[in-house]
């Protein structure tokens, strides 16, 4: 029995425009709840001229280390103060006034740390640490996470985070803090407006062993990828048609393929039926 579904069902279009409002007003909640800072992504560098003797940064400046071989007194010493103790820290070498910006660092092989923005003054030369600039920090004390901001702490609620991504959106004035693995914000602090940021990194102090802070890479890990799998070469499987066939071995003697390309006149090969009975020689 044939339907005619057009006729037996009348299309209200002003339930079709809400149907549509409604899908749009739950991709907008989607997209709070499974934020994309990773758009405004920056391959942000220690920078080595603004690190504590005791930090060892790594060559490509993307790795921090402090190691208890490390911990003799030095002269140049960088240090912020987190809860009345004394963290080593470190700059990045870029600072931020306008647009968006993110990044992320890999926590998992330091147990207290300290991360976030502090306020800076073009041309300054001298840490803006050692001048107690303003800065907004998400710090971990053995797993315990509070936010930081100029003599303000707020409870940090989150475990095992072992990446931690940062994003700083200088137009609306806000800095936030996300747990990479499970995509949650963690933390969101107003910043000054109009005002040069740049980035810092502190290392808690440390009794029996070594620890380290890592930028991750996200340029690289997004450009890696289906470009490594070759796409030639004789273990690949051989696609559908004519060119599969290499065209060197084929000779006078070859068995022709199937289809009509194949026939080659009179010589070809006879198919099967009565058509393929030749006729009978005519009498002398």
């Amino acid at each position: 029995m044939f339907v005619n579904w057009e006729s037996s069902y009348k299309f209200d279009n002003l339930r079709l425009e809400s149907l549509v409002s409604s899908v749009n007003t739950i991709l907008e909640k989607i997209k709070e709840f499974l934020p994309c800072p990773w758009e405004f992504s920056e391959f942000i560098t220690f920078d080595k001229n603004m690190a504590d003797e005791r930090l060892r940064v790594s060559e490509d400046n993307r790795q921090v280390t402090f190691s208890i071989n490390n911990s003799t007194s030095s002269k140049k010493t960088i240090k912020s103060h987190h809860n009345g103790e004394s963290f080593l820290s470190v700059l990045a070498e870029q600072c931020f006034t306008a647009g968006k910006h993110y990044w992320e660092v890999d926590v998992r092989e330091c147990p207290t740390w300290a991360t976030g923005v502090l306020q800076v003054q073009p041309g300054q030369e001298a840490s803006p640490l050692e001048h107690g600039a303003p800065s907004w920090t998400l710090e971990s004390e053995s797993g315990v996470l509070s936010a930081e901001s100029n003599g303000d702490s707020y409870k940090v609620t989150e475990e095992d985070l072992s990446l931690l991504g940062i994003l700083l959106d200088c137009d609306e004035h806000r800095l936030r803090f996300y747990n990479v693995v499970t995509g949650a914000a963690l933390h969101t602090f107003p910043v000054h407006h109009g005002q040069t940021m740049r980035p810092v990194f502190s290392i808690g102090p440390l009794v029996d062993k070594s620890s380290s802070l890592v930028l991750c890479d996200l340029h690289q890990e997004v450009t890696e990828g289906p470009e490594s799998v070759p796409t030639e070469g004789p273990e690949m499987l051989p696609t559908e048609g004519s060119e599969s066939v290499p065209t060197e071995d084929l000779g006078p003697d070859s068995v022709p393929t199937e289809g009509p390309e194949s026939l080659q006149g009179p010589e070809s090969l006879p198919t099967e039926g009565p058509e393929s009975v030749p006729d009978s020689e005519p009498p002398p």
